[in-house]
Order: C-alpha cells, then sequence, then structure tokens
C-alpha cells in the first residue's frame, strides 16, 4: 500500500552544510523564578512568616532533588540511545518516568496555595527508587557504558533517599501542625537539610548539562543535547506542541488539521513545529538552519509517531528527503546511525505506475523487478491511497479503496511503515532487520511492525506500508 503526498517533493539534488557549532546559552530547563514569599499561602498556619519561609525552603531542597535526579536519567537515556537501544522496554520505561516527574515538578513549582494534603501527596511522595530495575546496561554496550551506567544507579540511588528525607520531614511538619491544633507547644517546623544551591553560591539549580565527552569521541564540536522544559518554548520565541494529548491553551489551526475529528483517538506522542521540536531537544543548529532562506530545510508542522525519538525520526526523514547530508545526522545521532549505500539514489523512488486506487493484484516482478521473490509472494495485493494530515481521513480512504478486498481492521495484520527508499531496499534484501546492528535489538533480529495501520502511517509519508497476513517467519527463506 503505498501513500502519496505529492504537495511535498523531496529535492534529492539538494544538499544542507551546516555551519560552524555556535555555542548554545540555553540550559535543558531553566529554573522557576524564586516566588516572593508574599505569592505563597498556608492557610493551616495562618500565612505565618515562618511557616512561608519554611516552605520557600523546601521547594529549594526539592528542586535541587529533581533537577539532579532528571539530569541522571536523561543520562541514563542516553546511553541506551547511543548503543541503538532505543526499542529496548526499559528506555520506554524510563522516558515515561521521566516525562512524568518533570509534569509533577512543574505542578508543585506552579502551585501557591499550601496545605498539608497537598505535600504529602505531591512529588515529595514519589517513589524515585521506582525505575532502578530499569537502569540496566544494553547487552552490546561497552565496559565504558556499564560502569558508568553504574554509577548512575548509585547517584539515582543516593538522590532517592533525599527525597524519602524530605518526605519524612513533610510528614513530621503534618504531626506537629495536629499537636498544636491539640494545644500542645512545640516547634512547628522541623528543620531541613541545605541545598546544593546554598553551599556553592549558585545562582541557579539547572538540571545538571549531560557532558557529551562521557560517551562520545572528543570534538570541538561536540553538542549539548539536553531536553528542555516544554514550558520555556514560548518564553523563547517557539511555537507550543502538542504532546499526548495535552496543549497549552486553544490548539491553533495547523496543529488541529493534524488531528484526528476525536482528538483522544490520534496515534502520535507529539505534534507540533520541527523548530520548536528540535529546539527542545537541544539541536539548536538545525534551528538556525531552518530558519535561513539559503538552506533547503525549511519550517513545518511534523508529527512524531509513537516508538521512537522525536529528533531522531525526524533526521532520519529528511535525510531520506535529501536535505540533510550524512555527516549532519551522523553527528546528532552520534554513531546511532548507518550511512545508507549510495546506490540507493539511482533507484527510482517513485509509486509504479501499474499501482492504482483500486486494489489490484500485481507480479512482484512487474513493479520492482530488482527484488528477491524468493522470499516475497509472486503476487501482491496493492494500492495508492493519498495522504492525508489527518490518520483519521487517511484510514477512512484506506477502507473505502480496499472494500472488501481486505478487512485491515479485523484480520489478523502486521502493518510495517516506511520511505519509499527503506521499501525499495527491503525487497532487494528483505531478513527481519534490514540492518547491520540487528544483534542490538533487545529480543534479537526482528520485524518492527505494528497490529495497527493507523500507527505506522506517520513512518510511511510519501512512502509505502507493508502489510503481513498471518506471517510465519519459522518458514522464511532468506
Amino acid at each position: 500500500m503505498a501513500t502519496d503526498d505529492s504537495s511535498q517533493t523531496p529535492s534529492p539534488d539538494k544538499q544542507l552544510t551546516l555551519r560552524s557549532a555556535t555555542p548554545s546559552d540555553s540550559s535543558p530547563s531553566k529554573p522557576f523564578p524564586e516566588a516572593a514569599p508574599e505569592t505563597f499561602s498556608t492557610p493551616e498556619w495562618n500565612d505565618a512568616k515562618d511557616a512561608v519561609d519554611w516552605f520557600v525552603h523546601v521547594r529549594k531542597v526539592i528542586k535541587s532533588v529533581i533537577y539532579r535526579y532528571c539530569s541522571n536519567l536523561q543520562a541514563i537515556l542516553r546511553i541506551f540511545e547511543e548503543n541503538n537501544a532505543v526499542y529496548y522496554t526499559h528506555y520506554t520505561a524510563l522516558q515515561d518516568f521521566l516525562h512524568t516527574i518533570w509534569a509533577k515538578w512543574v505542578k508543585f513549582g506552579e502551585t501557591k496555595t499550601i496545605t498539608t494534603s497537598f505535600l504529602l501527596s505531591s512529588i515529595i511522595s514519589e517513589d524515585l527508587l521506582q525505575p532502578l530495575p530499569w537502569i540496566r546496561t544494553p547487552r552490546q554496550a561497552g565496559q565504558r557504558h556499564a560502569e558508568r551506567m553504574g554509577a548512575l544507579r548509585d547517584s539515582i540511588r543516593l538522590i532517592a533517599i533525599e527525597m524519602t528525607t524530605s518526605y519524612s520531614l513533610v510528614q513530621d511538619t503534618a504531626v506537629r501542625l495536629a499537636e498544636l491544633n491539640s494545644g500542645h507547644e512545640v516547634t512547628p517546623f522541623p528543620s531541613l537539610p541545605t541545598t546544593e544551591t546554598e553551599t556553592d553560591n549558585s545562582n541557579t539549580s539547572d538540571i545538571e548539562k549531560y557532558t557529551p565527552s562521557e560517551t562520545t569521541t572528543e570534538s570541538d564540536d561536540e553538542v549539548d543535547l539536553t531536553l528542555k522544559d516544554p514550558a520555556l518554548l514560548e518564553e523563547n520565541g517557539f511555537d507550543p506542541i502538542w504532546e499526548e494529548g495535552e496543549y497549552p491553551g486553544e490548539i491553533p489551526d495547523d496543529i488541529e488539521e493534524n488531528l484526528d475529528s476525536d482528538p483522544k483517538t490520534t496515534c502520535a506522542q507529539m505534534i507540533g513545529s520541527n523548530k520548536s521540536i528540535f529546539w527542545l531537544f537541544g539541536y539548536d543548529e538545525l534551528v538556525d538552519v531552518i530558519e535561513d532562506p539559503g538552506y533547503t530545510l525549511e519550517h513545518e508542522i511534523v508529527k512524531i509517531p509513537h516508538g521512537t525519538s522525536a529528533p531522531g525520526f525526524l533526521l532520519e526523514h529528511y535525510y531520506w528527503e535529501g536535505k540533510l547530508t550524512t555527516d549532519i545526522v551522523e553527528r546528532y545521532l552520534a554513531g546511532r546511525f548507518e550511512a545508507r549505500a549510495p546506490t540507493i539514489r539511482a533507484m527510482a523512488l517513485v509509486i509504479p505506475s501499474q499501482v492504482t486506487d483500486a486494489p489490484t493484484n500485481h507480479q512482484l516482478r512487474s513493479l520492482y523487478p530488482f527484488c528477491r521473490v524468493n522470499t516475497f509472494p509472486d503476487t501482491i495485493l496493492a494500492v495508492s491511497v493519498k495522504f492525508n494530515k489527518r490518520d483519521d481521513i487517511t484510514m477512512g480512504a484506506v477502507r473505502k479503496a480496499l472494500g472488501d478486498t481486505l478487512d485491515i481492521d479485523n484480520d489478523k495484520l502486521w502493518f510495517r511503515g516506511l520511505s519509499l527508499q527503506a521499501f525499495e531496499l527491503s525487497l532487494v534484501f528483505f531478513i527481519p532487520v534490514i540492518t547491520t546492528t540487528n544483534r542490538d535489538n533487545e529480543f534479537g533480529p526482528g520485524l518492527y511492525v505494528a497490529d495497527s495501520c493507523e500507527e505506522v502511517l506517520p513512518y510511511a509519508k510519501n512512502g509505502a506500508i507493508m502489510v503481513f497476513k498471518d506471517p510465519n517467519f519459522q518458514r522464511l527463506k532468506i
């Protein structure tokens, strides 16, 4: 099944070369400005000054813990990424946990009315030891990464102990409040530990930046790819992004047109400006390139599917479209990207004219003479469908085109979305994973598919979807 978006024709003859690296002054996440004491409300303590001061201090302590904790999680994720292990279940679990922790911290930092019930159910009560079983070195990683992962595990455990101590102090405060309300004379607040910010006289307690030299070859062109806080997009001149069903404010038309009629059913982890996404993940030079009319890479609204790294997905997508050169992609993906054979540039890379909007059986050799038919059936069913930004519209067109020929909702099917280049390479040499690094996969060599056609649509823009029906790889011949 081929998808076509004739409004966006790639220009493979145009190549992009970046200027030399410009140091970025962006931190991974700017700190919340310290709230003036009078902005806090502590109704259970009658807004007493000592209560306000104590909670300002609590906030500083928790901030120090969370920023260091998130920095460590980012470093752990980087080890997975550098070892081509982003499909590990542990990687996904760690990524989700990082996002959850950060969202709870943002809520904590924005809350101005402080009560014991809020504190006892806030991020302070979070079990920061939960991800320990997931912090495991990928099998193919070297000894240096294994040692680094062990050190990060130790750091996570120590930081979690700090949070547990803080939570016990908050519990103690709640007990003391109950005693005060019963008429006992007790000191209302226990002593709090000092924060790193106070001991080193720093003006901020930003998340510690991940040092590229710890995991990559030393170079003057090293870049900081630390994740920033999405809440900082607008104040830095970037458009907000839609992420997992959430958007800050009214959704603009250019994002809404990418959502299903029921936004909750939209199969995407992120939708928004490519500039915003690149900036969010630290790809500052690519932001400059998009803004420069001298380059072929332009601003657009993009949809990031599930199961992939947002910037990595865009880099590979733009590489296939001929808008990024190999050296640029390799520089940012730090060894996780393998250049494709230059012979692919000689391929036609078009949807065969025999494939129309009517589902028809074709001899595979008649469509792609260079394919290896010993790994595919001689005859395949093919149909061409117009791609739409809204997945539900595209899926409606697919169902209408197929009619009774193939029930994509109820039949036992697997779907694999590919660019035209990757699709044609699969036909030339089809094995369960078309990569020389299949040893890096968590469960050994495999075929990355989904049981939902809608899930793979973003991977197949201007490309093709391979549909496997009742596949039995035990009899697969290579």
